[in-house]
């Protein structure tokens, strides 16, 4: 994170992508259609979804083109998500940008982690998305036809803007400019794992509170 972002090639290899985990990349472009929602996710206690769109990439070079990668611009409301998966609404632009307005963003190489065991299936069909299957989310995005790579970028909040402004306005909320190491499935595992002892205790107290008493029953006292 402290190197200055990288352009990324033309074509991605994306085999070396361990390497550059976590790396600041710029990206220039347009973000294109279908959007993608990943959730649920929660945002300062807001419940809502991450909103990932396919980002043409384009070049001051007429010779050269770049493919499609997958961005991760943020989270958004519960609401927005809702309006964008019925079709009621369309993803909004950046701040300050018109819909299909060239952008340049800043961004971080990810590899995100496979689905969990308590994770559900992924609905593409009905666009409910669980888990980052880069793969399926690339063909929906059109695939190898549309040029797009099994490729994800978070983009990054620069902090400028009051979150709760940007999400009123339905503008995603992209991640910090920092590494957050986690273990998300041992997060779950520990999460369930705490339920289930939880749920034994009551159930033990449950037990204990519907035995007689001997001491209280005199016809108990001798077995």
């Amino acid at each position: 994170m402290a190197k200055d972002p990288m352009i990324l090639p033309n074509e991605i290899n994306t085999n070396a992508l361990p390497d550059f985990q976590f790396r600041r990349v710029l990206l220039k472009g347009r973000f294109l259609d279908p959007p993608i929602l990943l959730g649920p996710r929660v945002y300062e206690g807001t419940p809502g979804a991450n909103l990932i769109q396919p980002f043409q990439r384009t070049s001051d070079d007429p010779t050269s083109h770049p493919t499609t990668v997958l961005v991760n611009r943020g989270f958004i409301t519960s609401t927005r998500a809702t309006a964008i998966r019925q079709g009621r609404e369309t993803p909004k632009p950046p701040l300050g940008h018109r819909e299909g307005e060239e952008v340049v963003i800043e961004g971080m190489l990810k590899i995100p982690e496979g689905k969990g065991s308590f994770t559900p299936d992924n609905k593409a069909e009905s666009n409910e998305w669980y888990w980052s299957d880069l793969e399926a989310m690339a063909q929906q995005a059109g695939g190898e036809n549309k040029h797009v790579q099994a490729v994800i970028v978070d983009e990054i909040f620069d902090g400028k803007h009051i979150p709760g402004m940007l999400m009123a306005q339905g503008i995603p909320v992209g991640r910090p400019p920092v590494v957050e190491l986690r273990n998300m499935h041992a997060t779950y595992a520990a999460t369930w794992l705490s339920l289930s002892a939880f749920t034994s205790f009551m159930l033990a107290r449950l037990i204990m509170k519907g035995r007689p008493s001997q001491a209280k029953n005199p016809r108990l006292r001798g077995l």
